[in-house]
């Protein structure tokens, strides 16, 4: 049994590499900081190092991918990386393999967490807790035994297990789909999500055979002499009726590997960019194959009834030309005409109603002014030399004004989560740290108290200013303080929980 800590906020590192020749290259790579028992939880396919290096604090742990990318294809383990804006000095203790597009466990730069970070800090969410259990029997007792451990070496009577903790495993499959989890910065997706799509393929794939099996009957016409004649020379019914299903069968093979060219094309153009998921066909040979025997089942789905139909007239009667659709037929055809023409415009209904949906989404209110305004992201070295950067980009005629935020607005439906009393109460918010000037560059009026001013930030707990939903759910008022922190306004609902100046 193994368990290990890990902070995945701090998810973007900018850093410099040191050539022979003293010049430096800047470099920036996601990153996640571990106790060195993660390397235990997960296992780290080494390509050179060792795997617990980061139990050394200047040790880190990179991908073999960026290890090319830095060193090229030299030994890149004792090189040293400089963490911005600090200088800081790293070597790289180890190099793994890279983890495959799909995992939770990305390629990361691995840094190690000091030992005594937050030791007694017990309000603090920052982090991840993965466990890797020795007998799946033993997920029950778990809590228990955590439950035991608090009781006896962590309790207070400020925090007691019943009003602070519950302890909740989720198994590492279920993580991607896990749902009403707080501070979870992993990226989710939804069961219902994909049955909706999957539900969508299977009704198009309907269509298709539809469509297929339609077009072959109409044929029948055209082709029963032919088919007729092949008995009359001594064809048997069934070796026809194979010939036919085989055509239907290459036919779907054809369309299948057409498709599969597209997807190939698409793979090696900019399209994949707006894609979180790998598109070559070589890294999905079971979704290949897959589609394979699906397009095989649709070629004898399609083509067995026509098959079947078409064999199954008088030679006699179509070589006397009194061949014609039966009643059956006709019925049949119809039937399926009816059933593609209300699943399309199922289809076409559901789209449509997807398409406002998104319409909505980006051009609903928002309550601020996001037109002419260009967001960027800033490295450590642009956010510590703030006021330089700022005087030199006002300086611009096309630049009205500049402000900065700790995250970027409307980005997600959750920031930094705060828990505070106020007036006796407890209240959980969202937070945001922002710029004095913030509020004014992007539009956000102040309904109540007054905006943020030079000088705020010099205060010792920072001023709040919080949307009309939270002053209404809490009871809030200007000058009452959380966190001695001031009180000083209110705005809007906007598409944000809360904004603070720290």
């Amino acid at each position: 049994m193994a368990g290990a800590i890990v902070d995945p906020y701090n998810g973007v590192v900018d850093f410099s590499i040191e050539s022979a020749s003293g010049e430096r290259s800047f470099f920036t790579e996601n990153s996640w900081r571990i106790e060195p028992a993660f390397t235990e939880v997960f296992t780290f396919d080494m390509y050179e190092g060792i795997a617990n290096a980061v139990e050394l604090p200047d040790q880190i742990l990179i991908a073999r991918s960026m290890a090319r990318k830095f060193f090229g294809e030299g030994n890149a383990v004792g090189k040293t990386l400089f963490t911005q804006p600090d200088n800081t000095a790293w070597t790289v203790g180890g190099v793994y393999n890279d983890f495959p597009l799909n995992s939770q466990i990305e390629n990361r730069i691995y840094f190690p967490i000091r030992a005594e970070e937050n030791l007694q800090n017990w309000g603090n969410w920052n982090y991840l807790y993965y466990v890797r259990v020795d007998n799946p029997e033993h997920v029950a007792t778990l809590g228990d035994n955590f439950k035991r451990i608090f009781e006896t070496t962590i309790k207070t009577e400020q925090l007691t297990w019943d009003l602070s903790f519950k302890v909740l495993l989720t198994p590492l499959k279920e993580i991607h789909f896990s749902k009403n989890i707080l501070y979870d910065p992993l990226p989710k997706t939804s069961y219902q999500t994909l049955l909706v799509l999957l539900a969508i393929a299977i009704a198009i794939i309907l269509i298709a055979v539809i469509n297929f099996t339609n077009f072959s009957t109409s044929l029948t016409p055209v082709r029963i002499k032919s088919i007729n004649t092949q008995k009359i020379l001594g064809a048997g019914q069934r070796t026809l009726q194979w010939i036919l299903v085989s055509e239907a069968v290459a036919i779907s093979l054809v369309a299948f590997l057409l498709s599969i060219g597209l997807v190939f094309f698409i793979s090696k153009t900019d399209f994949t960019t707006l894609l979180s998921a790998d598109v070559l066909l070589s890294a999905h040979p079971g979704i290949l194959g897959l589609t394979a025997l699906i397009s095989i089942l649709t070629g004898i789905g399609a083509g067995i009834y026509p098959s079947f139909y078409a064999t199954s007239f008088s030679p006699a009667l179509v070589l006397k030309g009194n061949f014609g659709l039966t009643p059956k037929g006709k019925t049949l055809r119809n039937t399926l005409i009816g059933f593609q023409f209300i699943a399309s415009f199922i289809l076409i209904i559901a789209s449509l109603v997807m398409f406002l949906q998104n319409r909505y989404m980006q051009n609903s209110p928002l309550g601020y002014d996001k037109e002419e305004m260009i967001v960027a992201q800033l490295n450590d070295v642009l956010n510590t030399n703030w006021n330089t950067l700022e005087n030199q980009l006002k300086s611009y005629a096309g630049i009205a004004d500049i402000t900065r935020a700790e995250m970027l607005l409307s980005s997600s439906d959750k920031y930094m989560g705060w828990g505070e009393n106020y007036e006796g109460q407890e209240i959980e918010f969202q937070c945001l740290p922002v710029d004095p000037s913030f509020l004014q560059v992007v539009g956000i009026d102040i309904v109540e108290g007054r905006d943020f001013r030079k000088g705020d930030e010099q205060t010792a707990k920072g001023v709040f200013i919080f949307n009309e939903e939270a002053r209404d759910k809490y009871k809030l008022e200007i000058g009452k303080k959380i966190r001695d922190g001031e009180i000083i306004g209110f705005i809007p609902n906007i598409k944000l929980p809360l904004s603070v100046q720290m």
